[in-house]
């Protein structure tokens, strides 16, 4: 209990603190996943017992392998657009071998990854953002905000497939 009563000061000592290094411009903020997890540790212990494997140690690997990689893609100039640019590829890369195996009808989910890293799976689930950024956007504002050219016409397909399922790809462009 002593020891717990001593991580509960020293959080509270450095939150109390902590604006001193933004006043005088050394950090910007604190809004940190890793400040934040320390606000839980306390609780956690006290309700499961020793923290085992409670760190950040896999998302920290999996931050290094990817930011690593990135930068050695780049050409040294410009690196942060370049990094965005090599994930942003490499996602896709990964979308396309799980739309292949899928097409060809051996898929094992979960499906690996191109380059295999700790701890990382890809995985299978739609996502629907809670809150859109934008709220009723024409098509027009699709293409040419956004780049999707063409939305429309797809739209349309998978409304109908949605709706009607039974028909077949030929009876739903009708």
């Amino acid at each position: 209990m002593e020891s717990l009563d001593a991580l509960e000061d020293a959080l509270c000592q450095f939150h109390e603190n902590k604006d001193i290094f933004i006043e005088l411009g050394i950090w910007q903020h604190f809004n940190l996943p890793k400040l934040h997890s320390l606000t839980h540790y306390l609780r956690s212990i006290m309700l499961f017992g020793a923290a085992d494997n409670y760190n950040m140690e896999q998302l920290e690997q999996l931050h290094i392998n990817f930011t690593k990689n990135a930068y050695q893609a780049t050409n040294f100039k410009e690196e942060l657009k370049q990094m965005v640019t090599w994930l942003e590829c490499y996602e896709v890369m990964c979308q396309q071998v799980v739309f292949m195996e899928l097409h060809e009808g051996n898929s094992t989910l979960p499906i690996q990854p191109l380059v295999h890293y700790p701890f990382m799976q890809l995985k299978l689930h739609p996502f629907i953002t809670m809150h859109p950024s934008e709220r009723q956007i024409s098509f027009a504002s699709l293409a040419s905000q956004y780049g999707a050219i063409d939305f429309q016409d797809p739209l349309a397909d998978f409304i109908v497939q949605h709706n009607y399922p039974e028909l077949s790809a030929n009876a739903a462009c009708r």
